[in-house]
């Protein structure tokens, strides 16, 4: 008897340690239950911005997109003012093309930081869109891509202003790019030709200086050149011209000079004086 009260006091004690045990772990697990899910809530995957995107956003409260934030092709009517609490893209780049009506990415105005550190892409770029004006981006503070690449990529139907050229070389140095072209006709719709008709599209910029600067100065040596080579035809044919009159007076003044050797004669039927010793 005296045994087994004995094994049963063991036991308890071993019991109470092992729930013991087993509630502090448990009471870790639900800590980092915690942890994950505020940093699940707090991102969110990135992906094309669509209505099922749109969808999955608005049910969360993120504020990171991990991965690409791809705007394609829409025209503004996808409510993407809900996207302006994003503060940073985490392993990925925002990408924004071929939209129509957008004027600015203002509506990601608190959007600070674009990390796309892991690939050697442009962590942003822009391209092909209708109506863009301003790149807005109020809130960017930081955006990094690996690399020696352009870490901005730009391609626009409309000239870049000054102010956002100066922001973007604060931002990224002279990584960053800026290209103006037209659309194909075959990929420009009515809208896009009315417009290109309107306003002529012209490149601009520091790119467009240079080619500006070059053109200059071979237009400058070539009228150079021809200058010269006018002078110097004018100079060839002055000489000639000279040469050919001092040929011309020579026989001139050899008649002349022989003319003077000449001694005059009395004219027929005249006497000769003659002398007498």
């Amino acid at each position: 008897m005296r045994v087994l009260l004995i094994f049963w006091a063991v036991g308890s004690v071993l019991g109470g340690s092992n729930r013991k045990r087993v509630a502090m772990d448990r009471r870790e697990d639900d800590s980092d239950s915690d942890d994950d899910r505020d940093r699940k809530a707090d991102t969110c995957s990135g992906g094309s911005v669509d209505h099922d995107f749109m969808e999955y956003f608005l049910k969360r409260t993120c504020t990171i997109i991990s991965g690409n934030l791809h705007l394609k092709d829409l025209d503004g009517s996808q409510g993407l003012e809900e996207l302006s609490r994003i503060r940073k893209i985490s392993g990925g780049a925002l990408i924004f093309e071929d939209n129509y009506g957008i004027k600015s990415i203002s509506f990601l105005k608190n959007l600070e930081e674009i990390d796309n550190s892991q690939a050697e892409t442009p962590a942003l770029f822009i391209s092909n869109n209708i109506g863009f004006e301003t790149i807005g981006l109020p809130s960017l503070r930081q955006i990094v891509s690996a690399g020696y690449g352009p870490i901005i990529e730009i391609y626009s139907l409309s000239e870049i202003s000054k102010k956002d050229e100066n922001r973007l070389r604060n931002l990224v140095g002279e990584r960053y790019e800026i290209h103006y072209h037209i659309l194909p006709v075959e990929q420009e719709d009515h809208n896009t030709i009315l417009k290109r008709i309107c306003r002529c599209r012209k490149m601009g910029g520091e790119e467009n200086e240079k080619i500006h600067a070059v053109v200059i100065i071979i237009t400058t040596g070539v009228a150079t050149l021809a200058i010269l080579a006018v002078v110097i035809v004018f100079m060839i044919y002055w000489k000639e011209m000279s040469r050919k009159k001092e040929e011309m007076k020579a026989p001139e003044l050899a008649v002349t000079e022989e003319i003077k050797e000449i001694p005059s004669r009395a004219p027929p039927g005249s006497a000769e004086l003659t002398t007498s010793n």
